[in-house]
């Protein structure tokens, strides 16, 4: 027969191995419950040039949006539901943000980059461009006929719509009127230029919802021309070959 002390151990220990089971089950479930907050975001990533920036990867979802460029010196960020635009020169490690509004050319002293600001309408033609379908938009002339000598054609994403606010972002960093739709290839209708903007590879991948992050140890600044002057320019300039 059991002591009355070594029953009380026994009832010890499976109290122990009871609440060690428990805590065990919480643990096991805790992902499931955690799952919608820390979870994936499908995006449409495509990989890009774009003449004036270098190549980059664009990761285009529902509700936010990554710009990584491979220089290293430049990235966007915007995520909703407030749709402001982070700008990073991961770099630097500094970054600011602006409103959508004030995302232009000139905004960047790059105005010299866009011309006439001309809006763009559909046409009847498409393309596959990376395995995705794409429409033409083309510039619209202005009543008195006159149509900037580098007219451009721009391919965009025929069968998806995104965020008016990713629509934005992409139009400003390709120099080109927004088409409410995401571009793919900017065409020039002149013999030194080719294309601007083009897409070498598309599809859809999965992300960390912290993917869209600041990342640790940025520095935020109030003045853009900070983040620009050290990030963008150097690009412009070496492309230039200043």
């Amino acid at each position: 027969m059991n002591s009355p002390a070594r029953l009380s151990r026994s009832l010890g220990a499976a109290a122990v191995l009871l609440s060690v089971g428990v805590s065990c089950c919480v643990l096991a479930k805790a992902p499931d419950k955690a799952g919608p907050t820390e979870g994936k975001v499908r995006c449409l990533r495509l990989q890009q040039s774009n003449m004036y920036f270098g190549d980059c990867t664009i990761y285009a979802a529902d509700d936010a949006l990554k710009i990584v460029f491979k220089s290293g010196k430049w990235m966007n960020i915007c995520r909703g539901p407030k749709w402001e635009l982070y700008v990073l020169n991961p770099g630097e490690k500094i970054y600011c943000h602006t409103a959508l509004k004030d995302w232009k050319p000139a905004r960047m002293n790059l105005a010299m980059l866009s011309k006439g600001g001309q809006g763009l309408a559909p046409t009847k033609r498409m393309a596959i461009i990376a395995g995705l379908r794409a429409a033409e938009y083309m510039p619209i002339e202005s009543p008195g006929g006159d149509r900037y000598s580098g007219a451009k054609s721009v391919w965009v994403v025929a069968d998806r719509t995104f965020p008016e606010a990713i629509n934005t972002i992409l139009a400003g960093n390709d120099f080109i009127a927004n088409t409410h739709r995401l571009p793919l290839r900017v065409v020039f209708h002149t013999a030194s230029i080719d294309k601007s903007v083009d897409t070498s590879a598309a599809g859809e991948v999965d992300m960390p919802r912290s993917f869209f992050d600041i990342p640790f140890g940025m520095r935020e600044t109030k003045d853009p021309q900070e983040v620009m002057n050290s990030g963008i320019m150097d690009v412009v300039k070496d492309m230039a070959g200043f």
